[in-house]
Formats: C-alpha cells, structure tokens, sequence
C-alpha cells in the first residue's frame, strides 16, 4: 500500500521483500529514505536500520509497526517510541511524515 500511495504523489519508490534485498538496493542506488516494518523474519527493522545507520549514514530511516510486542526491546524503539509509524495509519499521515523527514534533510524524493 505504501508503494502504491507513494507513487501516486510522484515519489520514486523501490520496495522489497526484506532487509538482505534492501540492503543490496541501498550498496546498488541512491536512496534518500527507506521505511522498514519493525517485525519481519529473519532480520527484523531496528537490526536493519543499525546496519544501514552504519553503512549507508545519509539514508533518512522510518520504522513503522501495529506491535512491537514485550519481548521486543531496542534502543530505537525503547528511546523514540513517538518516531515509529504506528499502524494502521493513514495515507495523508504517510504522505505527511514522509515529507517531514526528506525536508529536515533539505532533499527531494520527487522525480523532475
């Protein structure tokens, strides 16, 4: 859905099926942001997003997540709980955070 509603308002959008394909996008493309559900099988997001942190530091980084469950704890999670994306939200609430963060970094996802 987030493909879908991104695309629409001329954003570029890559999406992938887990963390190992978009970390290969991200050492192959410029990438300006990635959104990463916090659970997914084999490497959830906060494991993703430290790595990109790492190697790709200009990548703006967004968890979104319905549960992050008890069992779950990470420093980005237990320290910046109002910046995940909490399911389900909106399309205008999407757009709306989506445009939040590419302005704080004074970059355009839109295509010319």
């Amino acid at each position: 859905m987030n493909e879908e509603i991104l695309s629409q308002q001329g954003y570029r959008v890559i999406a992938v099926e887990n963390a190992h394909d978009a970390l290969e996008v991200l050492d192959k493309e410029a990438i300006d942001l990635l959104i990463s559900d916090v659970i997914m099988p084999d490497m959830d997001g906060c494991q993703l997003l430290a790595i990109v942190h790492e190697k790709h530091p200009q990548v703006i980084t967004q968890l979104a997540s319905g549960f992050t469950g008890e069992h779950h704890t990470n420093d980005i999670i237990d320290n910046h709980p109002q910046d995940i994306l909490h399911k389900p939200y909106s399309a205008k609430t999407l757009l709306k955070r989506v445009s939040e963060l590419l302005a704080r970094n004074n970059t355009s996802h839109k295509q010319p």
